[in-house]
């Protein structure tokens, strides 16, 4: 990108860009006015070209400039994260374990998961919070969180995946038939999953692989919010088996049972009835658990991962209803 330009001129012409002035580049970054003019000159100078005219005592980016910031503003972003890894790691572990999950395993089966770690380990802290499982991955290379819980491996060099249980889409909501392939469901309006969430990403290739093009009646951003959309009689959620083993026949076997009247024309099959089928044919789904890699996990993470993983495997496989 810049092969002449050190880190230090490429500080100096974002922090320029950022403040339209010399004088407000020197107070981001804490050096005087005339030391931040000299670097603008040098990083110019190292450049080859000219960045900023100036224009009634306001300098002004050229076109080269323009561009060049398209790609600074991402090496200041990387620059950032830089910065809070060694934030991270220079406080060093203590003894809270940071748990980062994704929202659908959150609300329950982390719960019981934390609830039985705590019998075991009255002293534990752990600190509990949500995140789309691609994000998942960063956070725990930035070691903000020492383990976390993701639909998705992570394909970085700082974090280690491990699969700790195996499921399967399901489909979920008023459905006639009992067998959910997936030509039926794409008959019907279905609850649309964002096309980068894993599920989402497998259900959508899939279609495209038969040819087939689903009809979304909303758009869900979290597996629970696409189960709750199915209760309201919208359309068809098709999301993970563990996820689905939480809906059951308690939602109401009948069509319309707990949406109320009002549900039963939205879906377009009043004469259904509320089914949790695995989609045919079937899309896998795993859930791995991603620490750290090349460093000591704390005490409390391999109980915490074992204990997910049995109640993942013993508890989320429940028979369709």
């Amino acid at each position: 990108m810049m092969p002449h330009m050190r880190l230090r001129h490429v500080e100096i012409f974002s922090a320029v860009m950022r403040c339209g002035s010399v004088k407000g580049a020197a107070q981001l970054l804490h050096i005087t006015q005339p030391a931040a003019s000299r670097l603008l000159q040098q990083a110019e100078r190292h450049a080859g070209f000219t960045l900023f005219r100036r224009e009634r005592g306001r300098l002004v980016p050229t076109r080269e400039a323009e561009l060049l910031q398209a790609e600074v503003e991402q090496l200041d972003q990387q620059l950032d994260r830089i910065r809070r890894l060694v934030d991270n790691l220079r406080r060093g572990p203590d003894d809270l374990v940071r748990v980062l999950c994704a929202p659908s395993l959150s609300d329950h089966w982390l719960t019981l998961a934390l609830m039985q770690l705590r019998r075991r380990y009255p002293a534990a802290r752990v600190s509990l919070r949500s995140a789309y499982s691609r994000e998942i991955a960063e956070s725990v290379a930035l070691r903000e969180a020492d383990i976390g819980f993701a639909f998705a491996p992570a394909h970085h060099p700082a974090v280690h995946s491990e699969p700790i249980a195996d499921g399967r889409v399901m489909c979920v909501g008023v459905f006639d038939g009992d067998e959910a392939t997936l030509e039926a469901v794409a008959r019907q309006p279905v609850i649309d999953l964002d096309p980068g969430d894993p599920i989402g990403h497998a259900v959508h290739a899939a279609c495209r692989a038969q040819g087939l093009e689903l009809q979304p009646a909303a758009l869900a951003h979290t597996y629970q919010t696409a189960v709750t959309l199915a209760r309201r009689g919208l359309g068809l959620a098709l999301v993970d088996s563990f996820t689905a083993s939480l809906a059951g026949p308690e939602v109401g076997a009948e069509a319309g049972a707990e949406a109320g009247p009002e549900a039963g024309p939205a879906s377009g099959h009043a004469s259904g009835c509320w089914r949790r089928l695995p989609l045919q044919p079937a899309i896998s789904v795993q859930v791995h658990a991603l620490r750290p890699a090349g460093v000591a996990s704390s005490l409390l993470v391999d109980p915490l991962v074992d204990t997910v993983r049995g109640l993942l495997q013993t508890h989320a496989s429940g028979p369709a209803a």
